[in-house]
């Protein structure tokens, strides 16, 4: 279905009413930037909370035999399989840019680098004491709050590929399901557990799940609004994005201070910090009500 009739429309008619359309398009599309933004943002009100309910528990020496010692293997072996998915990332764009020859080396050295420290990381012994365990929590800490950021990484290698094969609005589809399943994972992931891992780490690998829709977003969106803007109004419409972002980190910060005040500390860290993940629910809905409304509409060029 194309916004535009060209059967009898005047030239004026035909200006007005596509102009109109691809406002109202680029808008939709923009959800992609501000689901960035709200989604990379969360994790900043939730903090200490998160801190406080995962990390703390595993310094106390009760604890070392029962959840420290599990934890720290579980973030070893988390930690390999997420070096090893960029490695390969990397290893794939080498390829494409070097070639076989020099980019089969280039990946063979990866790999191997890999492998050696792998090895040497998986065979280090679990930490005993109290200073060797609080840098291990640090570590962990500094992981689980920044996973996300993996998901960025393999979103953004696989946005090329899935807006060629599926489409830009599909991916752009694709990213708000990641959005909603990963607000979701994250509010209950002792609940939603699906892995076989500890808790903390199914709160991660839906936070890399939330981080893909990022990555894809951040390469979809734009893509996406500079291919139905016309030439003379491209750079304003693409700015669009860009301001959604900043507005979903506004929007966020917004909303976990609301959340931060309905509750003292005790209550933030027990039950806050998971309405401030699953709050992203809310413009991932919304994106994806839109979406339904337009997603068979295309500007009459492409």
């Amino acid at each position: 279905m194309a916004f535009i009739n060209t059967g009898g429309s005047t030239g004026a008619g035909i200006q007005k009413g596509n102009k109109f359309y691809i406002v109202l398009l680029t808008l939709v599309a923009t959800f992609g930037g501000l689901l960035f933004g709200y989604d990379t943002a969360v994790v900043n009100g939730a903090e200490k909370s998160l801190v406080d309910f995962y990390i703390t528990p595993m310094l106390d020496p009760a604890n070392y035999t029962a959840l420290t010692h599990p934890i720290i293997t579980q973030y070893r072996i988390l930690m390999v399989v997420v070096l090893l998915v960029v490695a390969v990332i990397i290893s794939v764009q080498m390829l494409k840019l070097l070639g076989k020859q020099r980019g089969g080396i280039f990946t063979a050295v990866v790999l191997i680098a890999w492998a050696v420290w792998s090895w040497s990381f998986i065979g280090e012994s679990v930490p005993k004491d109290s200073v060797a365990v609080q840098g291990m929590a640090d570590t962990i800490k500094g992981f689980v709050i920044a996973s996300a950021l993996v998901g960025c990484i393999v979103g953004g290698a696989l946005a090329g590929m899935v807006s060629k094969s599926l489409g830009r609005k599909n991916g752009l589809f694709i990213s708000a399901i990641c959005f909603i399943l990963s607000a979701i994972g994250a509010w209950r992931p002792e609940l939603f557990n699906v892995f076989g891992t500890l808790d903390v780490f199914s709160f991660v690998i839906y936070r890399i799940i939330g981080g893909i829709g990022v990555g894809l977003a951040s390469m979809i969106s734009p893509m996406y609004i500079a291919e139905i803007a016309p030439a003379k109004t491209r750079g304003k419409l693409v700015s669009f994005n860009q301001f959604a972002i900043i507005f979903g980190m506004l929007v966020i910060y917004f909303v976990n201070y609301r959340i931060a005040a309905q509750g003292d500390e005790a209550w933030l860290t027990a039950t806050g910090w998971r309405l401030m993940f699953l709050s992203g629910v809310v413009p991932a809905g919304l994106f994806l009500s839109c979406y339904s409304l337009f997603r068979k509409h295309r500007v009459f060029w492409l």
